[in-house]
């Protein structure tokens, strides 16, 4: 297999990625399971996973099929499965592997890395850090150590991140197996000019069905469709991107507080101050 398909994927890959950043608040990831396992040269794994799943090769190699294509994982790569995806695994000298079964979801959208495209075989040499945080946390998991569940969380976060930055560089040597349809793989294109024009027009205020025609959808239609690709509601974004860019213009400690209230739309301080605590739990006055 060839990396085939990461230069395509960089343009809209790293839109999807500064959306993924400002949503960071609302994105979940949650392990389901998480072990240790040895195959023979007799092993042969014929199943889908209802959930994402990644397999952590420590000896041995594995041959995989997906969908017609066969890639070819050795020790310190990884292999990466979206969920209801067939796949056939093999072994001819046996093989080790750490596998942790997991969701990662935005809102109520709990397929979101599907829209990355991610690559199934991962080369080890292209997230070498990630790698190492990992095996370290499966490591402590599997001996039962204090903290370990949450170490994990955290290595499996940092080592996502990375594979999801790899996979949007045109230089990044990943090996591309599947390339999902436009349909389903590029949901968040359509929306990308809703999202410029959020971004370019913050500073006033913004009906929902201004956006819905932007996007040139109904705005009962939007509403779902927004929902369901981004994983929170149109309103819900709105919030959370005003929020973020309140914080951005508090750090840099040039503007009032009725100033950042008028460059985010909000029509006087009082209205911005009220949001800006129930959101952060503290007045703008004192965030800093």
């Amino acid at each position: 297999m060839t990396s085939k398909g990461c230069s395509e994927n960089k343009g809209y890959g790293e839109r999807h990625m500064r959306i993924l950043d400002e949503l960071s608040e609302h994105v979940m990831l949650r392990i389901n399971s998480s072990m240790y396992t040895e195959h023979n040269s007799s092993w042969i794994e014929k199943r889908a996973h209802h959930d994402y799943d990644l397999w952590i090769v420590q000896s041995g190699t594995i041959s995989i099929q997906m969908q017609g294509v066969t890639g070819i994982a050795q020790a310190g790569d990884l292999i990466f499965f979206s969920p209801h995806i067939p796949y056939m695994a093999t072994t001819e000298n046996g093989c080790s592997f750490y596998y942790c079964h997991f969701d990662f979801a935005v809102g109520n959208h709990s397929r979101v890395l599907d829209e990355f495209n991610l690559p199934c075989v991962i080369s080890g040499s292209e997230i070498k850090d990630g790698l190492q945080w990992i095996n370290h946390a499966l490591d402590a998991y599997r001996a039962k150590e204090p903290m370990s569940a949450i170490r994990l969380k955290g290595c499996l976060t940092l080592l996502l991140t990375q594979i999801i930055q790899n996979s949007g560089k045109k230089a990044a040597s990943l090996q591309q197996m599947t390339k999902p349809s436009p349909q389903e793989s590029r949901k968040l294109d359509v929306l990308q000019p809703v999202f410029s024009y959020i971004h370019q027009h913050i500073h006033r205020p913004l009906a929902i069905r201004e956006l819905a025609e932007i996007a040139r959808m109904s705005e009962k239609y939007f509403i779902t469709f927004f929902k369901k690709t981004v994983g929170i509601t149109p309103g819900q974004y709105l919030h959370q991107h005003r929020m973020n860019r309140a914080r951005d213009y508090l750090y840099q400690q040039k503007y009032t507080v009725k100033e950042i209230a008028g460059l985010l739309g909000y029509p006087d301080p009082y209205t911005f101050s009220k949001a800006f605590k129930k959101h952060y739990h503290v007045p703008p006055s004192k965030f800093i």
